[in-house]
């Protein structure tokens, strides 16, 4: 085996020391087939496709207090199947009772003296179904990277040969839509880039000259500061989404609308199709938030949101390279074409924003700097936002693992900087679902919220229906 030893970037080490046993930072994902898969088969798939990047090899060994100090290196005791498991789901073998599974894995850290990934093969769902439920470290990669992970497993046909190294070689990629991928995500961001590379320049100036220890100490702090000021306009509206947090964790996942539903509904309003998913999953929010006695009518609710700053020729690449922004959610909206108008306003205002590039810049030195600066900026973070809300579009046609159609798909990111939930908006083979994970104490039904957002989108495509009628 080659003895590779990396420096573990600033970022992925800042992801890596963020966890703690009741906030786990793991990307969880479950991919849905109507048929068993053949696991041997899985595992050469996995050999081939996942295990030639080498972070899927490799553990995170740490060098003291300075995280410039780790490092990944390769495990001597790599075993693939001590990554790879087998769970026979108890009966009635349905939804509810793979959730009790997918439950307990968000809920369990990955042992990070390995490799930090785990798959669980699910049997028996549903029948003669199965579910494949994956597990990453987030410093590993970020959500758009992690999604070209998936992408590069996964084959355009069901008749595919068992790949070998001399099978990938002639391999055509061009069906992989990881180009659409990054295009689409990108271009939530405008060309303020040349604000934040100046920041980014800056910082990396001083980091390879360690004799500027001063000046460098000094950007730290005032670049944490204008973080802070920038995402912070005072705590968020207090919620039952927001409080203590514990070690269970709980998912759930809604059932499929119909992507051409959305675009039709979209362009009635007069918007993207991103515009009128987070006007739905605002109003789901509204009314999940008035089920459990909570006014609505005078609050907003802050979502981070991750965009991805990762260039399209470094698509392939591992590691963290996103930033976040804030989005104001306007609750207190009770008409959905006010709510709409709101929503795409600040929405716009985002992709003219240099704020996704400040705050990774800004975490990047920041995560360099002394723990209580670092500390504090993620506090502060905390007490701004409720939730994470991701958006990542997915595969417009069906693919296939190890021979196997893969009927539908679901990730959940980790709610960072200790809050207390986050939700995904994903679509796949021309359809959208919404997934939601949240701290078991706050959110005891992510599954009504999840429901919730499919009762908005209705109402919402129902309003249209009647308008134009």
């Amino acid at each position: 085996m080659p003895n590779l030893t990396e420096n573990v970037s600033t970022a992925d080490a800042i992801w890596f020391h963020m966890e703690s046993p009741t906030n786990l930072m793991m990307v969880a994902g479950v991919m849905f087939f109507d048929e068993p898969l053949d696991v041997e088969r899985l595992k050469e798939v996995l050999t081939v496709r996942l295990l030639k990047f080498n972070r899927f090899r490799q553990r995170v060994t740490e060098g003291g207090s300075n995280l410039s100090n780790m490092k990944w290196e390769m495990d001597p005791d790599f075993d693939i199947n001590s990554h790879i498991h087998r769970i026979a789901l108890p009966q009635p073998g349905d939804k509810g009772e793979l959730i009790k599974i997918i439950n307990d894995l968000v809920s369990s850290p990955i042992d990070n003296t390995k490799p930090l990934w785990q798959v669980h093969v699910v049997e028996n769902y549903n029948g003669n179904g199965c579910a494949v439920i994956s597990r990453i470290h987030h410093a590993i990669a970020d959500g758009i990277a992690l999604v070209y992970i998936l992408l590069n497993t996964l084959d355009s046909h069901p008749d595919a040969p068992v790949p070998t190294e001399e099978v990938e070689k002639s391999r055509d990629y061009k069906w992989n839509p990881i180009k659409r991928i990054i295009k689409q995500t990108t271009g939530a961001v405008s060309t303020t880039k040349k604000v934040a590379d100046k920041v980014v320049s800056k910082g990396l100036d001083i980091v390879k000259e360690p004799t500027k220890a001063l000046e460098y100490a000094k950007l730290a702090e005032d670049l944490a500061t204008n973080f802070a000021k920038m995402i912070t306009k005072g705590s968020d509206s207090p919620t039952v989404l927001k409080g203590k947090l514990g070690v269970a964790k709980c998912v759930a996942w809604s059932d499929p609308i119909p992507l051409d539903e959305v675009k039709t509904v979209s362009k009635a309003f007069g918007g993207t199709v991103n515009d009128l998913l987070v006007t739905a999953y605002t109003g789901a929010m509204r009314r999940y938030l008035e089920g459990r006695g909570e006014p609505v009518d005078d609050i907003e609710i802050r979502m981070s949101v991750p965009l991805t700053l990762r260039p399209l020729e470094k698509a392939t690449n591992l590691g963290n390279n996103f930033g976040t922004v804030t989005l104001a959610l306007p609750i207190n909206y009770s008409d959905p074409h006010d709510r709409f108008k709101k929503l795409k306003e600040r929405m716009d205002a985002i992709k003219r924003s240099p704020e996704a590039f400040i705050s990774f810049s800004s975490m990047t030195v920041i995560g360099m700097a002394p723990a209580d600066i670092a500390g504090k900026t993620i506090e502060t973070f905390n007490k701004c936002c409720t939730a994470v809300m991701s958006n990542v579009p997915g595969p417009r046609e069906p693919l296939y693992l190890a021979g196997k159609k893969m009927t539908d798909v679901m990730v959940w990111g980790p709610a960072g900087g200790r809050l207390g939930s986050g939700n995904t908006i994903l679509s796949y083979n021309n359809h959208v679902s919404i997934g939601v994970y949240g701290d078991a104490g706050l959110l005891p039904d992510p599954e009504k919220l999840a429901d919730d957002f499919v009762v908005e989108f209705n109402f919402l495509k129902k309003m249209i229906e009647d308008e134009a009628g």
